[in-house]
C-alpha cells in the first residue's frame, strides 16, 4: 500500500524505488506476489519526483531554488548519493496553488530538459554537483507541455501543436518542423508514429438557465518517419465516459494505450489505428 506522501516511482531491473515525503524505499520485486523492502535512505529533498536513467536515480524538487539529487543505484540495496545541484530560478516557475509541482521535465543522456513559459532549457547534469546550461529552445510551452526524446530529435507537444527540434549540434539546435491539426493534450511517440490525444469541449446555457454540453475526444495518428515533414495518417474519435473529468495522462506500452481520468483507467488496442 502506498501512503499519501508518495511522490514518485522508478523501476530498474528487479528493484523498485519509491519516493515518499521523508525517504526512498527500495523494493526487491523478483517475486511480484511477495515484494520485499531491502533498503531505505533519507529523502532530504522532501517531496520529490523520480527520474531514472541506467543506474542513476534523479530526485527533482522545486525547493531551495530547484534541486536535482543524483543517486548511484548500481548496487540497489546500498545506494549512494553522488551530489546535489541547484537550478536557480526553477522555483519561480512553480504554481503557487500546488507548491510541489515543477515544470515539465525530461532527463535523458545526462541532460535535463525543462519546459518553461515559452522556452525550453537544456542543462548538462553529467556532473552531479554542477549544472551547465547548454541551450534554450523557443516554443510556446507551459506547465501542460510534454516532451519526448528520440535519438537526437526532441518532440515537444503543446496546445499549439508538436514542435520537432534537431539537437545534433547543441551549439546550434534547429527547429525542423511544426505539426498542428488541433489542440493537443497528451502525446506519445512509438517508433516513427506519434499518437496525439486531444479533447474538444463545448458548453451552452439554454433559455431556461440549464447548462448543457460536454467533451469529444480523439487521437490523431501522425507519421514522423520524415520528421521534417510529418503527415497525419488519420483521426480516430473516442467514446470515453469521463463524467466531465479530463483525461489526466496517456501512456503507451506495446500495442496498448492507457488513458487515466480521475476515477477510471481506459485501455485501447492501437492495432485498430494502423
Amino acid at each position: 500500500m502506498l501512503d499519501d506522501g508518495t511522490q514518485g516511482l522508478a523501476v530498474i531491473n528487479n528493484h523498485a524505488f519509491l519516493a515518499s515525503t521523508n525517504q526512498i524505499t527500495v523494493w526487491n520485486i523478483d517475486a511480484l506476489s511477495n515484494p520485499r523492502v531491502t533498503a531505505t535512505f533519507p529523502n532530504s529533498s522532501g517531496k520529490a519526483i523520480v527520474d531514472v536513467e541506467e543506474n542513476l536515480l534523479y530526485l527533482v524538487t522545486p525547493t531551495n531554488g530547484g534541486q536535482i539529487t543524483t543517486i548511484d543505484v548500481s548496487l540497489p540495496d546500498s545506494p549512494s548519493e553522488l551530489g546535489t545541484l541547484k537550478l536557480d530560478g526553477l522555483e519561480d516557475r512553480v504554481r503557487a496553488w500546488f507548491p510541489y509541482l515543477i515544470s515539465p521535465h525530461l532527463i535523458s543522456q545526462q541532460r535535463l530538459f525543462v519546459a518553461n513559459d515559452n522556452f525550453i532549457e537544456i542543462v548538462d547534469i553529467s556532473d552531479p554537483t554542477l549544472a551547465k546550461p547548454l541551450a534554450q529552445l523557443s516554443a510556446p510551452t507551459n506547465l501542460n507541455a510534454e516532451m519526448h526524446l528520440k535519438d537526437n530529435l526532441l518532440f515537444v507537444g503543446t496546445h499549439f501543436g508538436v514542435y520537432v527540434f534537431d539537437l545534433t549540434d547543441l551549439d546550434a539546435p534547429q527547429q525542423i518542423s511544426q505539426y498542428f491539426n488541433s489542440q493537443i493534450n497528451h502525446m506519445e511517440i512509438d517508433g516513427n508514429t506519434a499518437y496525439l490525444f486531444g479533447e474538444i469541449c463545448g458548453w451552452e446555457t439554454t433559455d431556461d438557465g440549464e447548462v448543457t454540453g460536454g467533451c469529444g475526444y480523439f487521437i490523431d495518428v501522425v507519421d514522423f518517419s520524415n520528421p521534417a515533414s510529418p503527415k497525419s495518417e488519420g483521426v480516430v474519435h473516442l467514446r470515453l465516459n469521463t463524467n466531465q473529468s479530463s483525461v489526466e495522462s496517456m501512456t503507451i506500452q506495446g500495442e496498448l494505450i492507457y488513458f487515466k481520468t480521475a476515477d477510471t483507467l481506459y485501455v485501447m488496442d492501437t492495432s485498430i489505428l494502423k
